[in-house]
């Protein structure tokens, strides 16, 4: 069960990355309501994001 955490957390950080946005926590989870694969979040591009959620 861990491991999918970790897995969903690594996706978000990664997505996050690639628009731009400078993550500062170990992970970050994104709302299915935000983006569902990865699209969408160019609104974080510069942005740092310190909270585990977006």
């Amino acid at each position: 069960m861990i491991t999918s955490k970790n897995d969903i957390l690594a996706q978000g950080q990664r997505w996050a990355k690639a628009a731009g946005a400078v993550v500062k926590s170990e992970g970050l989870e994104v709302s299915p309501l935000t983006s569902y694969g990865g699209e969408g979040l160019e609104n974080f591009k510069g942005q740092e994001i310190s909270s585990a959620a977006i």
